[in-house]
């Protein structure tokens, strides 16, 4: 893409929730001229997640989630693992990730393995 004279500029997932999210947002507001809205969009996402956590902070059951990332071979989709920025979602808003116990950031699984984990989790 440089090439072709595109500016390019990689961004990782964020890290951590909510801070990572919000430098991620003024990195892009700042590259492309707009800060102010990427503020005003921090200001906004930071009220919903407050409400959030809040109401999550009071929930005694919390889900078991199969978050599938790809099913390229339909027998045995890729999930997201521990640490993932799919993870930490699921975490904060109040599930348990099926693939955060798995080996991998990115592990493949069968139904049978679902399954299993599902009945061990206590799902």
């Amino acid at each position: 893409m440089r090439g072709i004279g595109l500016n390019v500029f990689y961004l990782a997932n964020p890290k951590s929730l909510p801070d990572g999210l919000y430098a991620n947002l003024r990195t892009v507001g700042a590259l492309t001229g707009r800060a102010d809205e990427a503020a005003a969009l921090i200001a906004q996402l930071a009220g919903r997640f407050k409400i959030v956590t809040d109401r999550i902070a009071a929930a005694s059951d919390l889900p078991l989630v199969f978050f599938e990332l790809d099913a390229s071979d339909p027998a045995r989709p890729f999930t997201a693992g521990a640490g993932t920025f799919v993870d930490m979602l699921i975490t904060l808003a109040g599930g348990r990730n099926l693939g955060a116990g798995m080996p991998s950031a990115l592990p493949s699984a069968s139904p049978r393995c679902r399954a299993s984990r599902s009945a061990r989790r206590g799902a």
